[in-house]
């Protein structure tokens, strides 16, 4: 037996310790038969219940074991490979239906030929397993480690939604992008989103960065221009490398003025409500925590939310939104892993290197980054009327008002009258803005998919979305398919409100 091993051992000889504590000095008791441990960012339940009652004689060793890697690693970590020896367990008692004294050879290669899943669970607790061995702690066969240092660790496929630009799980379209950017906006400017929920999904679509790596943000990670010309920027947490904890190390990520001046005010506005509260209120979440735990929160991570609250967070925002895209029939499902995998989409469009994409995602190796150089083109890179008119429906990017004229327009006047003598060179209005109609945006492409405007049914819609089309078939031979497209969802709504029309027209011919 390594020295190592021997020396652990012979801290608790005959009996669990009462305090035993994880890697970042968390305290848990093992005698218990449920450890609830909020570890920083994160919250693992390690429940002694769910192993059949015939791995009763296993609990002693397992424990020992457990103590062990908890104190060398992430506790999220080794609960995934608690997670997978129950179902080991499990299938031995299901072979055996007696007490499992000792976890044999024939055990686990039983356990790996019976499924495939059977054999990623395997994988899953390989490092249990291995640390078992070289404890020389009752319950496993020593003989095993031979085995399990032969298992190879393959990756899930998780990438395949990249690679295959799935509607569903992989990285968005421009358009679905777009869209998402246009009704987080929406929801913000109306009171539906508060700043919090507004800026971490701003922040997530500008960076791409984990939930984790949001969970840990404190306002002292954000910083102003240090110089007249200069930029913000976070000093965003890295957070899931091996061997790390969740401020151990730190990435710089540049925030462009558009963003850091808004996110700024929101700090100061953080920091006020802490400044009475923490002795540093420099030390408060970027995001903070508002609901009542069931967890004391760690020492340094008051107030902080989990990973997974984090995860929960964003998928709830938008589940309320509900997002169209062009690609299905119903609502995007949005979660923070398509806003990273579309990060790292872009940054490969744009003609980056692996080793870069690899850096801004925060990955120590390059292959996994690799995937994204394979995308050498999205998913639309042609539109045409006939195009246009068959995704209309499905984008839905018309979020306005269709009017019968000026008459019921919001604002009925003729500063509010949206006319281009490109589209129609008689002057034709195509319909009224709803608010005041100087927002100094690119008239009328940036009308079409505007909440504000009110298109009118006899306006020269047909001719504004030939003029959108020529335009963009000129752009793609003059500059590239990425800014050719920057338009795509005005387009879109153009061909919805054209189809619209036609339908009420037949309807009152």
């Amino acid at each position: 037996m390594k020295s190592a091993a021997k020396k652990f051992l012979a801290t608790f000889p005959n009996d669990l310790p009462e305090v035993a504590h994880t890697k970042s000095g968390i305290e848990y008791n093992p005698r218990l038969q449920h450890w609830r441990i909020r570890d920083q960012l994160s919250t693992s339940n390690f429940n002694f219940d769910l192993l059949p009652p015939q791995a009763e004689p296993l609990i002693f060793g397992l424990k020992y074991t457990l103590i062990n890697l908890l104190g060398i690693r992430a506790s999220n970590t080794i609960y995934r490979e608690f997670h997978s020896f129950i179902a080991l367990t499990r299938f031995i008692v299901s072979e055996k239906s007696d007490f499992i004294n000792t976890i044999s050879v024939v055990d686990i290669q039983n356990f790996m030929a019976s499924s495939k899943t059977a054999y990623k669970y395997t994988q899953g607790c390989r490092m249990l397993l291995r640390k078992w061995c070289n404890l020389g702690v009752q319950g496993i066969d020593p003989n095993l480690n031979p085995l399990l240092a032969k298992i190879k660790i393959k990756r899930p496929p998780d990438m395949i939604a990249v690679s295959t630009l799935c509607p569903k799980k992989g990285p968005f379209t421009d358009l679905e992008f777009e869209s998402i950017d246009q009704q987080t906006n929406e929801s913000y400017a109306d009171g539906k989103w508060n700043e919090a929920d507004y800026f971490l999904v701003k922040l997530l679509m500008a960076l791409g960065a984990r939930p984790i790596q949001f969970a840990a943000l404190k306002l002292v990670d954000f910083h102003t221009p240090e110089s007249e010309g200069a930029d913000y920027w976070l000093n965003m947490p890295i957070a899931k490398q091996t061997n790390t904890i969740a401020r151990d190390k730190f990435m710089p990520c540049l925030l462009g003025r558009h963003l850091g001046e808004p996110l700024y005010l929101y700090v100061l506005s953080v920091w006020q409500q802490y400044k009475d509260i923490l002795p540093d209120p420099w030390q408060a979440p970027l995001f903070p925590a508002l609901e009542i735990k069931k967890d004391p929160d760690p020492k340094g991570f008051e107030f902080h939310f989990t990973n997974q609250d984090i995860i929960t967070r964003i998928m709830a925002l938008f589940d309320r939104l509900a997002v169209p895209s062009e690609r299905l029939e119903s609502a995007m499902k949005v979660s923070a892993r398509r806003f990273r995998y579309t990060y790292g989409t872009r940054l490969a469009e744009e003609g980056h290197p692996v080793q870069v994409i690899a850096r801004c995602l925060g990955h120590t190796q390059n292959s996994t980054a690799q995937v994204y150089i394979a995308l050498t083109q999205r998913l639309m890179d042609k539109i045409d009327a006939a195009t246009a008119y068959a995704m209309a429906p499905l984008a839905k990017a018309f979020m306005g008002r269709l009017i019968s004229g000026e008459d019921e327009a919001s604002q009925p006047n003729r500063s509010s009258r949206i006319i281009d003598f490109r589209v129609d060179q008689s002057g034709s209005g195509m319909g009224s803005c709803g608010q005041h109609g100087d927002c100094n945006f690119c008239k009328p492409i940036a009308c079409y998919p505007c909440n504000r405007f009110e298109p009118w049914l006899d306006g020269p819609h047909e001719e504004a979305l030939a003029f959108m089309l020529a335009r963009r078939e000129a752009l793609i031979k003059t500059t590239d398919l990425r800014i050719a497209s920057i338009n795509d969802r005005a387009i879109l709504a153009c061909a919805e409100i054209i189809l619209r029309c036609r339908e009420l027209n037949r309807q009152h011919p």
